[in-house]
């Protein structure tokens, strides 16, 4: 059974070669790679081609954003399996085995998550697992592998969202089955140039959250006839404690009805920049928790 690895990059010419090795000694050998370089400037395309094997697929995109690029590589896969990986991370070589295996028979929509470290030069970040759960993973990133029934409905990604992980999760909590695999399957690389990044201050990083979490509203308009009524209201409370985090009202969203401790406590931190910091301060400890 084949599995598609979809891989946008854009300038990532400090680390391709190291992301790229990282695929090609997986343990699970039946992948096709599709690389999809969305308008870079530097040597990330010639590295890319510096490589001999016939699994990866080179895509030369027009620089119009990530979603784009990766509904191009979409149109031209042919994997039964799906997972995402980012051009700067690191897969643990036995990654594609570890995901594939608990949905490797199953037809009906279906994911896994799996766990992820991470590795920085900033000390706060550096080494820092999530989840902190031993029975669970994370859907976050390369985490993740979803099939192909569950990728039909996925895809074509909105092209309006900053990424694809949010609008990929909400497909899997709401039509998916989940299997979690509680171990390391890939590094996070955390560094300035992430495209959510830690390390930017609070003006940036709620302007970049707030893009992103408009996949609730997104997600309720598109599929709300298919949606019961209580996904309808959690997905409605998501909205519009989004809507409070972004216009810095912290006691509005504590007061909230319908958002548990995890959801308001997410919202919160990331509400002002007084709270974003103490977050930033106490990354590790509060990291992956569920």
């Amino acid at each position: 059974m084949k599995v598609t690895i979809l891989t946008p990059v854009k300038n990532e010419e400090k680390f391709i070669g190291d992301a790229i090795r990282s695929v090609l000694n997986q343990t699970y050998k039946d992948f096709e790679f599709i690389i999809i370089d969305d308008g870079s400037t530097d040597k990330t395309v010639d590295i890319v081609k510096s490589f001999d094997d016939s699994r990866i697929k080179l895509i030369i995109s027009e620089g119009k954003g990530k979603n784009i690029a990766y509904n191009i590589g979409y149109k031209e896969s042919d994997g039964d399996f799906l997972c995402y990986f980012d051009g700067d991370d690191i897969l643990e070589p036995d990654s594609i085995e570890n995901r594939l295996k608990p949905i490797k028979h199953l037809r009906k929509p279906s994911a896994t998550a799996s766990k992820c470290i991470m590795f920085s030069e900033f000390k706060k970040f550096d080494g820092v697992v999530t989840p902190k759960s031993d029975v669970k993973g994370t859907l976050f990133g390369a985490s993740m592998m979803i099939n192909r029934s569950l990728a039909e409905r996925v895809f074509p990604l909105p092209e309006d969202l900053p990424n694809q992980d949010k609008w990929t999760v909400q497909h899997i909590y709401h039509f998916a089955d989940l299997y979690h695999v509680p171990v390391i399957t890939f590094n996070y690389r955390i560094h300035e140039n992430n495209s959510s990044s830690r390390t930017n201050p609070f003006h940036l990083k709620t302007e970049a959250m707030h893009k992103r979490f408009l996949v609730y509203k997104k997600f309720l308009e598109k599929y709300f006839n298919e949606l019961n009524d209580q996904q309808r209201l959690n997905l409605t409370t998501l909205a519009r404690a989004e809507e409070l985090r972004y216009q810095n009202k912290t006691l509005s969203i504590l007061f909230l009805k319908n958002l548990n401790f995890g959801e308001k406590a997410r919202f919160i931190f990331h509400s002002t920049a007084f709270l974003y910091w103490i977050r930033i301060q106490l990354f590790s400890l509060l990291s992956g928790r569920t």
